[in-house]
């Protein structure tokens, strides 16, 4: 008879989502983590320059990614130092300092595989000021000491920030009452507040980062009280960045942990097929494309299995356009210890753009890129 290794759980797929899983049975179960990618982290991988172009080449036939077009331009390959002094991130991810992931990271004790640091800030475009951006002002120190903002619009952003703690502290409903689906943009420029377009683009786009512009109050709040709420807990900002790659990193540490409890993780194999018997112990037989064959319990699977389609979540179907750029040059006017920065551009500021652009520019400090690159 085939001596077949069995085990409790087999996950297909090395996501986000996967790797919480693996993480979390393995504690008292054996679980195999099984993907096709060379990579760990599905489409949250953190790829070398070599890993990115083969990447970029092979997603028009990739049916296993949310990414469904790419175009690579090369401009001056012969600056590149070598493909192992980059990571470039296929999902750029934000850490609120106050958020379920960092109870995850704790209760899962996964700080000592992580290596944090703080944006250096948060900056929008407005082509009034001189240098065509506006440092985000989210403290009462930033605005009393920022001779750019006239002493009327102080006390209003003040007025609004101060509505927000008393949201999180359970107050201010007599002026949420009854707007609550009403557009943020609309509710932030009439009274009580009656900000004017730099100041509402702050909130929306530099605080809220909303990539579209027509959001409810409903669905911005949320996002401008988390932002608020993380402020002051490890760093003055409300945002961390992961060295090597934010969800990547997570992933990695993950499974690290994953692997300390006994998992097992095959890399560059694709499940072809699957049989279940219900009168087996270990009803789920799984078979690779290398005719290499599994049993366990539970199968769960991100990923397509011969004609078995995940029913996978989508909560938001706006396309999102994602750009990776390299850029050789000093930045240091820009990047304090060449850690990042995040910069908002809104909606036509650049003439063009329909939408928000969001940037994330990552300093050498990061471990993404070499000295003198971001």
């Amino acid at each position: 008879m085939e001596n077949i290794q069995q085990f409790d759980y087999i996950i297909y797929g090395t996501g986000l989502t996967e790797s919480i899983l693996v993480s979390a049975c393995s504690a008292r179960n054996t679980v195999l983590n099984v993907d096709i990618n060379p990579y760990y982290g599905k489409d949250y991988g953190c790829l070398r320059w070599d890993e990115l172009k083969k990447w970029a080449e092979e997603l028009k036939s990739n049916k296993d990614t949310v990414y469904y077009d790419s175009e690579l331009i090369i401009n001056d390959e012969e600056c590149m130092e070598g493909s192992k002094m980059y990571c470039f991130n296929l999902t750029p991810s934000l850490i609120y300092c106050k958020s379920k992931i960092i109870d995850l990271i704790i209760s899962f004790n996964l700080q000592s595989y992580l290596n944090f640091k703080s944006f250096d800030s948060s900056l929008i475009y407005d082509e009034s000021y001189e240098n065509g951006f506006s440092e985000i002002l989210y403290t009462k120190e930033m605005l009393a000491f920022n001779k750019n903002v006239d002493f009327i619009w102080k006390r209003r952003v003040m007025r609004f920030i101060e509505f927000i703690y008393d949201i999180i502290s359970g107050k201010g409903q007599e002026i949420l009452n009854g707007h609550e689906d009403d557009l943020f943009v609309d509710f932030i420029s009439s009274e009580p507040f009656a900000l004017p377009t730099l100041y509402i683009n702050m909130f929306l786009y530099g605080i809220a980062l909303s990539y579209v512009p027509n959001i409810t109050v409903k669905e911005a709040l949320p996002k401008i009280k988390q932002f608020f709420s993380s402020l002051g807990i490890f760093t003055k900002f409300a945002i961390l960045n992961c060295s090597f790659g934010t969800g990547s990193e997570l992933i990695q540490a993950l499974s690290r942990n994953a692997a300390l409890k006994g998992a097992t993780f095959i890399l560059k194999k694709r499940i072809t097929s699957y049989t279940i018997d219900d009168k087996e112990e270990y009803p789920v037989t799984v078979t690779f494309d290398d005719n290499q064959k599994f049993k366990c319990k539970k199968l769960i699977t991100s990923y397509q299995i011969g004609n078995y389609q995940p029913n996978t979540i989508i909560l938001d179907k706006t396309p999102l356009l994602r750009s990776i750029c390299l850029i050789k040059g000093d930045l240091s006017h820009i990047l304090k210890n060449n850690n990042s920065i995040i910069f908002s551009f809104p909606p036509h500021s650049l003439k063009s753009n329909q939408f928000p652009i969001h940037l994330i520019i990552d300093g050498s400090a990061t471990g993404n890129c070499p000295n003198g690159q971001c």
